[in-house]
């Protein structure tokens, strides 16, 4: 018989599955799709052809006209993100009553997994790259998201969050149904004077806007705020909390999410191409400690790819300059 280095532990898998932080917003905005192997491959379908008009107009004896799907097609692998938790036999022996210190570890280092996911993601978010380029709005000065002043000596001095948004929807070649911004750059915009005025009905003075209002405002399915900190300092003075900042920062993303879509059909922006599930697996060993102890693993084989950058768009430094 033989003997797996790493027996899956299948109770702990549906721990480490079903472990869900609120903060984490990586998941929706790089929808999971699966993979039939690490090595995988994505069509991008040519806007040109995608949007053609064609003669479909059949003569009573002809033979209706063809078309024929033309598609660039790109390859890639899964990525194998994982991480590794000790836990000595003398802990899970003088654990409390109710208390798995291996349940814990499983917990922990999941978060620890998906947080190294968000802030890739967050990256990719803010890459001005992963957009077609005339889908990249720069905002200066008073023009941020941030500036709340309203001079009536001087039109056009203070920022107009409805005015820019509408203009990146209305320009993209497949309009934006979900909003991607940091939890700072809601609560900005939520309390923003043109935003009260629009919800409220009044002189934007006083009042916040909510989520919803946002969504039915510019017709969007999703506002996805990411509210995830992280320290970005290595080694020991990671434990402090100096360094912990937030993951999401002043730019306001739109982007077109194809929920149905996967690596052989659909339009979207971008996906997670994800071969096999999240897995987790124990096993003992002896050179944790004096008794040994567990150890356990958890990972997945996944990649952020953008497929679309044409169904993206991204308005930087929206809430800079605060």
């Amino acid at each position: 018989m033989t003997t797996a280095p790493f027996p899956v532990d299948r109770r702990r898998t549906a721990i480490s599955i079903a472990f869900d932080n609120n903060e984490l917003i990586a998941d929706r905005v790089f929808v999971r799709v699966p993979s039939n192997g690490s090595r995988f491959t994505w069509r991008k379908y040519k806007p040109g052809e995608t949007y053609a008009l064609q003669d479909t107009l059949v003569g009573r004896t002809s033979k209706p006209n063809e078309v024929e799907f033309g598609f660039d097609e790109y390859e890639s692998n899964t990525e194998d993100h994982g991480l590794e938790a000790l836990i000595p036999q003398n802990d899970i022996d003088n654990a409390p009553q109710g208390y798995d210190p291996v349940d814990s570890s499983t917990r922990r280092t999941t978060n620890y997994v998906l947080l190294r996911r968000e802030k890739r993601v967050a990256d990719m978010v803010a890459n001005l790259s992963n957009y077609s380029p005339q889908n990249v709005t720069t905002l200066t000065g008073t023009n941020r998201f941030t500036n709340y002043t309203i001079n009536p000596l001087l039109p056009g001095s203070e920022s107009d969050p409805v005015g820019v948004i509408s203009n990146r929807l209305k320009s993209m070649l497949r309009r934006a149904n979900t909003m991607v911004l940091s939890e700072d750059g809601f609560d900005t915009l939520s309390r923003h004077p043109k935003m009260v005025a629009a919800f409220h009905g009044n002189d934007g003075n006083s009042g916040v806007v909510t989520v919803d209002f946002i969504q039915r405002l510019f017709r969007l399915r999703e506002v996805v705020i990411g509210g995830a900190w992280a320290s970005l300092t290595p080694g020991s003075d990671a434990r402090g909390t100096a360094n912990i900042t937030r993951l999401w920062g002043n730019d306001l993303a739109l982007i077109y999410k194809d929920p149905t879509a996967n690596l052989t059909e659909g339009l979207t922006w971008g996906m997670t191409a994800q071969w096999k599930t999240r897995i987790t697996n124990t096993r003992f060993d002896p050179d944790i400690g004096l008794e040994g102890g567990q150890r356990v693993r958890v990972g997945e084989h996944v990649k952020e790819v953008v497929t679309a950058p044409e169904f993206g768009s991204i308005i930087v430094d929206a809430f800079g300059g605060a």
